[in-house]
């Protein structure tokens, strides 16, 4: 068999399907099948109003990373990213906790001394529609999970 020569490798990316907003696909869905003009068009108006909130999340995100200074500091979680281990099969495990924990931690940088931190603004984006600055940084380390074996004994 002859390996097969490629001389320029046209190479693209886009987000990951995965993360595609449960909401948006729930909408399209009722619009296709909708039969009554009056619900359509109501539908279609709820999925204008969705699209909307998260272009203005995530123009508000730009605007915080453009106000950045040496004395304001803009960061970004994306809690579905965080990957527990050992790797869980059960998400459920994960997500009990997740909140609390990101907001307790919190509440620890504003109460240290040292941090000299007085307020923070907790602000969060829509699902599906965000792409966070780390969001390459967690594609490569998913892509890398794929090769990995874990065995705890």
């Amino acid at each position: 068999m002859n390996p097969i020569k490629v001389p320029v490798f046209n190479l693209s990316f886009k987000p990951p399907s995965k993360d595609k907003c449960t909401r948006c696909d729930e909408l399209e869905m009722k619009i296709k099948v909708e039969q009554d003009e009056d619900k359509k068009d109501s539908l279609i108006n709820e999925k204008q109003r969705h699209l909307s909130k998260a272009d203005m999340a995530c123009a508000s995100l730009k605007r915080d990373q453009e106000s950045a200074t040496d004395s304001v500091y803009v960061a970004t979680f994306d809690q579905q990213k965080v990957l527990p281990f050992p790797k869980l099969t059960v998400s459920i495990a994960y997500w009990q906790n997740c909140n609390i924990k990101m907001t307790l931690g919190l509440l620890k940088i504003v109460q240290d001394p040292l941090m000299a931190v007085k307020v923070i603004y907790q602000k969060f984006v829509v699902p599906g529609h965000s792409y966070l600055p780390n969001d390459a940084d967690f594609g490569i380390i998913e892509k890398a999970l794929e090769y990995c074996v874990h065995e705890i004994g």
